[in-house]
């Protein structure tokens, strides 16, 4: 029960703390500055993704043929290798875009940016492995803890220095806590060691996760490309649109892996509960996506309007656009955990494969000519529904769940907030 609860209050703060984080700077900030920061951020999280290894997802599946010890020192050799490439990468693409805003970018945050890079490849990963035991309390408080630090930070750096910089100040600052309370409270000390057996094991799982991560920073490469086509001031108002709706979905991805993934794993060996619960999971998931996207429609500007300023409100119209794109993004993610946990990482790079897919049409509709952020999303919206579509009809026929089940799920909810978006659109 305490971890249960540790874990809520963690998830609540990683909901919760990003969108303060939005507010002040975009109080704090001049559009255009803001518009900067959410385009770095952007980028250093494409960076992670297009290294993903699976290697969280290893500590916490571990291992049935290499004993502990030598398989998380293994662990930890492949994540000082992947921080050395994502510093590489995050060097060449702030770069470039230096280059390309007219060195609105400062030196200093290429330099932060290469830094926290580098700080991921110390986080004690044995602390991944108390999961498995439905011991959340530690992982709890370092999420929970890593998103105060970084507010904090940010804010103050924003109150005294205020740039584009202070989202990464805080940002570094989170990654030194991760580091360090993960370290003092891991059950094993942070050692890098090889095992052959081990590293062919932990790429062999994690393998299909990198074109997942490509193709998952290329689903996150949204706000880059507006912010090409339409300008900076344009991707402030698409980014706090879209990162505000966006926050419960990611809150939902974490508790998936966090918590999800070692359940499903527990009952992989029992088929029945595991059909089941995977039921529960993927009406659950269909009901809160389907609420959540109600209540944008309703509420959405008028909140946006009240925490950001009148300056970033969207249309009525693409705030409903943007509230189907967050069902079809929560709905995508009922297969994960259940397919983390058999170690069918390909399943998670079908996902990703879909909805990255789905952005190349929305990019060639601006650069054909029709450029406004609703014809962007509606052009995601068509094909991202395609593509969800099949996804969870491959998926359940995998897991030897019903299809019905899950086409039903979907097709409702779809059809009601359609419906919305026709009246917004007659209405403006």
């Amino acid at each position: 029960m305490k971890s249960a609860l540790g874990m809520g209050i963690g998830f609540a703060l990683e909901a919760l703390m990003p969108l303060v984080r939005l507010i002040v700077l975009a109080r704090l900030l001049p559009q255009d500055e803001f518009g900067i920061a959410v385009t770095v951020l952007v980028t250093l999280g494409i960076v992670e993704m297009c290294t993903d290894m699976g290697l969280v997802q290893s500590a916490v599946r571990g291992s049935d043929t290499v004993p502990n010890k030598p398989f998380m020192g293994t662990l930890h050799s492949l994540a000082l290798m992947r921080s050395v490439v994502m510093a590489l990468l995050a060097l060449s693409a702030i770069s470039i875009q230096r280059v390309t805003l007219g060195g609105s970018i400062g030196l200093d945050m290429i330099v932060i940016g290469m830094s926290v890079m580098m700080m991921r490849a110390f986080d004690n990963l044995h602390l991944k492995k108390l999961t498995r035991e439905y011991n959340f309390w530690r992982e709890a408080t370092m999420i929970g803890g890593a998103q105060v630090v970084w507010t904090v930070v940010t804010i103050g750096s924003a109150l005294l220095f205020p740039s584009a910089a202070s989202l990464l100040h805080g940002m570094l600052a989170a990654a030194v806590w991760v580091v360090a309370f993960s370290n003092a409270m891991a059950p094993d000390r942070w050692q890098a060691s090889w095992n052959r057996e081990a590293a062919v094991e932990a790429v062999r799982y994690g393998a299909p996760l990198s074109p997942n991560g490509i193709a998952s920073a290329v689903v996150a490469s949204d706000r880059l490309i507006v912010s090409n086509f339409l300008g900076p001031l344009q991707v402030a108002v698409y980014g706090v649109a879209i990162g505000l709706a966006t926050l419960p979905r990611a809150i939902l991805w974490r508790f998936s892996v966090s918590v999800l993934v070692p359940h499903f794993a527990n009952l992989v060996a029992v088929p029945e509960k595991e059909r089941k619960f995977y039921n529960l999971w993927l009406l659950s998931v269909s009901a809160v996506a389907s609420v959540y996207g109600l209540a944008l429609i309703a509420l959405g500007p008028w909140v946006i309007g009240l925490l950001f300023g009148p300056s970033y409100v969207p249309t009525q119209t693409l705030m409903a656009l943007i509230a189907i794109n967050v069902f079809i993004k929560f709905m995508m993610l009922v297969p994960l955990p259940a397919s983390y946990a058999r170690g069918q990482t390909s399943v998670v790079f079908l996902g990703s494969l879909v909805s990255a897919i789905a952005t190349m049409p929305a990019a060639l509709a601006l650069l054909f000519g029709m450029r406004s952020l609703e014809t962007f999303v509606l052009a995601l919206n068509v094909f991202e529904c395609m593509g969800l579509v099949w996804f969870l009809y491959h998926t359940t026929r995998l897991h030897g769940l019903r299809q019905g089940i899950a086409l039903g799920a979907i097709a409702a909810p779809l059809l009601a907030l359609g419906s919305l978006t026709a009246a917004a659109w007659a209405m403006h």
